[in-house]
């Protein structure tokens, strides 16, 4: 498994495909590379809430076992463990606040 500092590198961004651009007035698709950007576009959810997100589905591919999730998610058991008390100690102090 390899790291950050292994990927390519790239200055550059790739200009959209020619597919996705719509004439004015055309509908909008329901399914295809086009439908997938644009649900996308909708949501831009933070770092933590993908993370959160992305912990949730490995939780649920491995049936709450957090040393099967820890591994798929290629972190330390520990490490799953103390993002999942950081979260529980937010949610509790939020509760608090809201009292």
């Amino acid at each position: 498994m390899g790291n950050v500092t292994s990927l390519p590198r790239s200055n550059e961004i790739p200009p959209a495909p020619a597919s996705d651009t719509r004439a004015v007035g055309e509908a909008e698709p329901e399914s295809g590379p086009i439908a997938v950007r644009q649900a996308l576009d909708a949501d831009w959810p933070t770092l933590a809430v993908l993370s959160r997100r992305y912990i949730d589905r490995a939780l649920e591919h491995t049936h709450g076992n957090k040393t099967r999730a820890a591994d798929l998610l290629g972190i330390d058991r520990r490490t799953l463990n103390r993002i999942l008390a950081r979260e529980r100690a937010r949610k509790a102090a939020a509760a608090k606040a809201a009292e």
